[in-house]
């Protein structure tokens, strides 16, 4: 699922030196996003979770996610993280030290962390609760893929080696971090489908042309009887076109796809109209009806289960959520300029 790299699955990227997907764009939640009345209710105190992989008997609560706090302990900017020459170098002189070399970086890992607080409120504000058994599979799975990438790089070198001298890691703690990721994948998972199937939104079918002259023969095959699926796997050139031109659903939004969908009826055809430099025609396979998110977990969940069982969240189903999300909670990045001594932007003021 390329989207869950937002959050991780730390021991992949550490053992194998993986970059989240570069086809992924960034919306940036940053200090200029539209703050909401409402603010995210806190968590509440992290449930650890047991070093054996025996399988608990209950479902795990979404409050069961650790926070950065519980996991490196809490500090403050002032706290100090190394001595040099007899004297303290602080938090944060660490973060100004790492902004003005790299801010991009700085910040995007300051939006993962955000993003990661945001997945646990919103779970928390629904009740979800997680099945074990999924999350206990994904970790040994996890665990087991770094075993194995340990003896291919270092032979004779155990996995808790391997994690300690070639990751620098303290192996327990190692593992913990890794098992709360993949807690708040799943999480993410649930909370990001809960949201869409909660959500106004249409299924559409696409297909995208660089041409009129292009676009202009699939329209005459489509007057000519032609299957709407079939010419998006012959002509699209969007990458949707393996699958007959099938979209993640769209909510309703300005996004000028979004206003095409909601303008065209049911099984009709929208366009063709010109996106970015291309031509795009669509047609409106559905518009199911929303369900209610206010009905709590109890009722969301086995139909957020079974639509996760039948399509995973795909990225463009998370950069809708994520715009979205940004509008319920405050998210306030002014904290972090005020540190390393950075202007706040005009709009912040």
């Amino acid at each position: 699922m390329p989207w869950a790299v937002r959050y991780g699955l730390l021991v992949l990227c550490l053992a194998c030196g993986a970059t989240p997907n570069p086809a992924r764009e960034r919306a940036a939640v940053a200090p200029s996003v539209e703050l909401a009345a409402e603010r995210a209710t806190p968590a509440g105190p992290a449930a650890p979770v047991a070093e054996s992989t025996e399988v608990p008997d209950e479902a795990q609560p979404a409050t069961a996610v650790a926070t950065g706090e519980e996991l490196a302990g809490a500090g403050t900017a002032s706290a100090s993280v190394a001595r040099v020459a007899g004297q303290a170098v602080s938090a944060g002189e660490l973060i100004a030290f790492w902004y003005q070399r790299d801010p991009d970086s700085l910040r995007d890992m300051l939006e993962q962390l955000a993003l990661s607080r945001l997945v646990v409120a919103e779970a928390s504000r629904m009740g979800l609760v997680l099945a074990p058994e999924p999350v206990e599979a994904a970790w040994s799975r996890a665990l087991a893929e770094l075993a194995e990438r340990a003896a291919q790089e270092t032979p004779g070198l155990e996995l808790e080696g391997y994690i300690r001298e070639t990751l620098g890691r303290e192996p327990s703690s190692f593992r913990e971090e890794l098992r709360q990721e993949i807690l708040l994948e799943a999480l993410a998972s649930r909370v990001v489908r809960a949201w869409m199937l909660c959500e106004e939104r249409a299924v559409v079918r696409v297909i995208v042309t660089e041409t009129e002259e292009d676009m202009d023969k699939v329209r005459a095959a489509l007057e000519a009887g032609g299957d709407f699926a079939e010419l998006a796997r012959e002509h699209s050139q969007e990458e949707s076109a393996t699958s007959g031109g099938l979209l993640p659903p769209i909510v309703r939004s300005q996004a000028a796809l979004s206003r095409l969908a909601f303008l065209t009826e049911v099984g009709e055809l929208g366009g063709p109209v010109g996106e970015q430099g291309r031509i795009m025609m669509i047609r409106v396979e559905e518009r199911p009806t929303p369900l209610d998110m206010t009905a709590g977990w109890t009722r969301l969940g086995p139909a957020v289960e079974a639509s996760l069982a039948a399509d995973a969240v795909r990225d463009p189903e998370y950069w809708q959520w994520k715009a979205a999300i940004g509008r319920r909670y405050e998210v306030d990045f002014s904290p972090l300029l005020d540190l390393v001594g950075e202007p706040l932007p005009m709009e912040s003021k």
